[in-house]
């Protein structure tokens, strides 16, 4: 039916071909998640190159027979403007917009809570606890989170529409797919053990086009490995706790950038987060972060490195911080880790003393 390429966010981009069958059922399942009917109404800010865009904002709504509203691109004002003339009932984007729609409501002085939006969805990267919190608290309505990928045509796990109880910091259950959670030996993890994230279904790709190796390495006993690490609790319900190929070793010491990103998003001044990995020459990595801060808001790296040191053991404290504009985005709108690691024009400010005595310096 299509073929894509991966977002490359992580790494270099791979190519996805996806049948007709992978993508009619991941429709299906996206339109079943949130209840999709004729009568609703989808704002589309999001272009359609994707797969989210593809899938789940416009085959998932033509599946049921509902209405598109489709924009050259997204934009804030344009939103909220077209929020109050069409009515939509329901609007999808990365964290990085819908953080970007909580900012200018709060500078517009915008209360968007009696709109005709019944849910926003989350998709794409993962949404702190902290700007949902925001979210929920400028529109007044649910925030679906979701796991996805293009390679499962995207819809992974979704959380459910009230009355469902929402647990913080889950993507909710599987749907569509078939899940597991496995440890490195190949084993079957139970409940609350972290390992790595296996999925099979209808919706699942083939393969990689032209890419044996990353074949191999994905696909084990019938089982596609995601790359995601994290856990199932009692419920069924996931956890995340990162992605493999995020994962900083810093000195032996495995950090995943999301613990850290969630940490530095709690500081109020704080807008958006990336934490990614730099060479080290003793270490192997180490933690770097860039932050962007909120509109009118003031915070100095000493006052990031003093909260986060109140939160996170120190070994997980970024040794640098560079406060920027704005964060580098890849073309689906995911934050760019790669692009931060790789810029050399990124200022980064470092807050590292040198050592003190024979024994630092050894």
């Amino acid at each position: 039916a299509m073929v894509l390429m991966t977002s490359g966010s992580t790494g270099l981009p791979k190519i996805v071909p996806l049948s007709h069958r992978n993508v009619c059922c991941s429709a299906a399942d996206v339109a079943r998640s949130v209840a999709l009917e004729p009568q609703d109404r989808c704002l589309v800010m999001w272009q359609q190159f994707h797969i989210g865009g593809l899938v789940d904002l416009l085959l998932a709504p033509l599946l049921v027979g509902s209405a598109l509203i489709v924009t050259r691109g997204f934009n804030e004002a344009q939103f909220f403007d077209l929020l109050d003339r069409l009515q939509p009932t329901w609007f999808q984007g990365v964290p990085t917009t819908l953080g970007a729609l909580v900012q200018h409501a709060e500078r517009h002085g915008l209360d968007p809570r009696t709109s005709s939006l019944r849910f926003i969805r989350s998709v794409a990267a993962a949404l702190t606890s902290t700007l949902q919190d925001r979210l929920t608290e400028t529109f007044g309505v649910p925030v679906v989170r979701t796991l996805g990928m293009t390679e499962a045509s995207p819809l992974i796990t979704t959380t459910s529409l009230p009355p469902a109880l929402d647990k913080p910091g889950s993507v909710g259950r599987p749907c569509g797919p078939d899940l597991c959670v496995f440890g490195t030996e190949m084993e079957l993890l139970g409940t609350g053990q972290t390992g790595e994230i296996a999925i099979k279904g209808d919706n699942v790709f083939a393969g990689y086009e032209g890419d044996m190796d990353a074949n191999a390495g994905a696909f084990r006993d019938g089982w596609f490995f995601t790359g995601d690490t994290g856990y199932l609790d009692a419920d069924g319900d996931l956890f995340l706790s990162g992605r493999t190929k995020e994962q900083i070793n810093r000195g032996g010491y495995k950090i995943m950038p999301s613990e850290v990103e969630e940490a530095l998003s709690a500081h109020p001044a704080v807008h958006e987060a990336a934490v990614f990995g730099l060479p080290h020459r003793t270490l192997g990595e180490d933690i770097a972060a860039a932050v962007s801060l909120k509109t009118g808001a003031q915070a100095d790296i000493a006052a990031l490195r003093a909260h986060l040191l109140g939160l996170l053991a120190a070994n997980k404290v970024p040794s640098r911080i560079a406060i920027l504009p704005e964060l580098p985005r890849n073309p689906v709108g995911k934050l760019d880790r790669l692009a931060l690691a790789q810029s050399a024009a990124v200022d980064v400010a470092t807050t590292e003393a040198g050592p003190r005595d024979a024994m630092e310096r050894f």
